[in-house]
């Protein structure tokens, strides 16, 4: 896997997906249990909003998700820090003995990957 990849499958499996499962969940009906938890109380919240709102809070907290993987792929890339004095992080994709580098190589930073397809989407 090379850093495009990482980032694409970051995107796919861990951005995408897991917003249209807080979508599903946001737009399943409430029960009386649900309302037992901060979850339901906020889903029926949400539900509770026009479906406009409902779809700029989804695109807001999406936005928010993104800004906060890209701050730990900024990370790893080396372009902010988090008082580390020193040193830089590194990340190791190991398949079969073969172990491909992943931040800090030649090419996009992991950051700047990630934002690149967004700009389609806003």
């Amino acid at each position: 896997m090379d850093q495009i990849e990482f980032v694409e499958r970051l995107r796919k499996y861990g951005i995408d997906r897991d917003m249209n499962n807080y979508r599903a969940s946001l737009q399943s009906p409430v029960t009386k249990e649900d309302l037992d938890s901060i979850e339901g109380r906020f889903k029926k919240s949400i539900q509770s909003l026009s479906k406009e709102k409902q779809e700029y809070f989804l695109t807001y907290t999406k936005i928010v998700v993104e800004n906060s993987v890209a701050l730990i792929l900024s990370l790893l890339d080396g372009s902010s820090n988090i008082g580390q004095v020193g040193g830089k992080f590194e990340l190791y994709y190991d398949k079969d003995g073969q172990r491909d580098h992943i931040n800090n190589k030649e090419g996009d930073d992991l950051m700047t990957l990630l934002y690149d397809e967004d700009e389609e989407d806003y």
